[in-house]
């Protein structure tokens, strides 16, 4: 049971990850920009 949640939680905490980095490159074009 316990497993199950780790497991959940890291799947998650990876999304969270993936979507800042992806916020990161889009925020450093939208700099090149300017």
């Amino acid at each position: 049971m316990k497993k199950a949640e780790d497991e959940r939680l890291r799947k998650l905490e990876i999304k969270e990850r993936k979507k800042a980095a992806k916020l990161a490159k889009k925020e450093a074009k939208a700099k090149k920009k300017i």
